[in-house]
């Protein structure tokens, strides 16, 4: 479906664009959260100090900028509708890193299920909107007047 007005969305448009803006509104505040205004170093260099679990043993601030990055920015480009898929990459792969932070954390109950579902179930929400893009009420779909990847399209109407 292409889609030229957001008032002829259908209900997967409508669903996607809720799974967007309200996930991306979350992720904003969460990646903004990371920064530490009177510290900047010590709140980013905490943060990538995840990817040590990666084999990583350098660079822990600009990890950890990319990790806010990745959450704040791709969550104002899922809220716009705006490069939706390259958004939802990049925040599956912080997931994955999240993830794998807490499986390997030796901090007490930090590698508990309860613990890492959040980043399982958001970087699942990610795998999906990369796959299914930001539907017909993205600016995506107004810009580059697609809204799925080729072979996830519905089939031409005979």
């Amino acid at each position: 479906m292409n889609s030229t007005s957001c008032s002829s969305c259908g209900a997967k448009d409508v669903g996607l664009m809720i799974i967007r803006v309200g996930v991306g509104a979350c992720f904003i505040a969460h990646g903004l959260s990371k920064i530490h205004l009177d510290q900047p170093q010590w709140g980013l260099a905490m943060m990538g100090g995840a990817v040590e679990y990666l084999g990583i043993h350098s660079h822990f601030a600009m990890w950890g900028l990319l990790n806010v990055l990745a959450e704040a920015g791709g969550g104002v480009l899922l809220v716009l509708g705006f490069l939706v898929r390259p958004a939802a990459f990049a925040m599956a792969l912080n997931m994955i890193v999240a993830i794998n932070f807490h499986l390997h954390s030796t901090i007490p109950h930090m590698n508990e299920f309860a613990m890492w579902s959040h980043a399982l179930e958001d970087g699942i929400v990610f795998l999906g909107l990369l796959l299914a893009g930001g539907g017909g009420c993205s600016m995506d779909a107004k810009l580059f007047g697609h809204t799925a990847l080729p072979a996830l399209r519905d089939p031409p109407k005979m």
